[in-house]
């Protein structure tokens, strides 16, 4: 009798041994699903649709599923377009009157953008950014307060890539994705662009009239890209300004932004109104370029 039932207490203790690991098992599944809050879900486009993989892949650069989406951080301020202030209304400028020069910065937004904000809202001074796709995406609120405090947007592309290189359909891409991102960032929907580099041909010219933007070039360079010292950007300005200019600078290099507190003194001083694209040439159209930087 003692045998069976010392018998019985050891298949009892077996049983246990081996139904404890199992019944942990089961409990670590049921957390996992619980926490995890089932299946990931597939996070809408900025453009509109998923991000499935048949985005093209863009020539020098990464293609949509290459980085998270602005569209995946709910807290962004991107994320809700809505609710960013729309821009300060511009009053019209007769340019045939006055001697307008207009500031327009390209590739941001980058580190040093608020602080060229910081100066051009000290001295009252409106400028046309031209926004390139990706810098908008890790920097949208830097592009909804370009926005809120009164300047231009304009198109620069995705990646900064040679527009004339890509086909149809990645062109096409590049201008509608930037354009859309700039729009859920700011709430502004963009109606110029600058083709990076200022490469265009007739295929670009015809990808930006089916987007609904006109190309908008330049006729004074500083090379502040190539020659990155604040005293250069400046005498380049300076010396070659005269009326109805458009000046073609960078806001990711902080020797730009360290010139432009003098510069836009100088230029008041000399009798210059400072504008924007739209103000200095009125009603743009898709597709039209204007200016020739060659």
């Amino acid at each position: 009798m003692q045998a069976r039932v010392l018998v019985l207490l050891l298949a009892c203790a077996l049983m246990v041994a081996i139904g404890q690991p199992v019944l942990r098992g089961q409990d670590a599944v049921t957390a996992t699903s619980t926490h995890s809050g089932g299946p990931a879900q597939a996070s809408p486009d900025v453009a509109g649709d998923t991000d499935s993989g048949d985005q093209p892949e863009v020539d020098g650069g990464l293609a949509a599923d290459d980085d998270p989406d602005v569209s995946t951080r709910p807290d962004d301020e991107a994320s809700r377009g809505d609710d960013v202030p729309r821009p300060a209304e511009l009053p019209a400028v007769d340019c045939k009157k006055k001697r307008c020069v207009a500031l327009t910065f390209d590739d941001g937004p980058g580190l040093p953008t608020p602080r060229l904000l910081d100066t051009l809202k000290r001295q009252r001074v409106p400028a046309t950014f031209f926004l390139v796709g990706q810098m908008v995406k890790y920097r949208p609120k830097v592009a909804a307060r370009i926005a809120r405090e009164g300047h231009e947007l304009g198109v620069h592309g995705w990646n900064h890539a040679d527009l004339r290189r890509l086909k149809p359909k990645d062109l096409a891409w590049q201008l509608h994705r930037t354009k859309q991102l700039i729009q859920n960032a700011t709430g502004i929907r963009p109606t110029l662009a600058r083709p990076p580099y200022g490469a265009t041909n007739k295929q670009v010219l015809r990808a930006q009239r089916q987007a609904g933007l006109a190309e908008v070039l330049w006729n004074l360079d500083t090379s502040d890209w190539k020659i990155r010292d604040a005293g250069h950007v400046r005498r380049s300005v300076l010396s070659q300004v005269k009326r109805n200019t458009v000046v073609l600078m960078h806001d990711i290099r902080p020797t730009t932004v360290d010139a432009i507190a003098v510069m836009v003194r100088e230029l008041k001083r000399r009798g210059f109104t400072l504008v924007t694209v739209t103000q200095l040439f009125g009603r743009t159209r898709p597709g039209v370029s204007y200016l020739d930087w060659k």
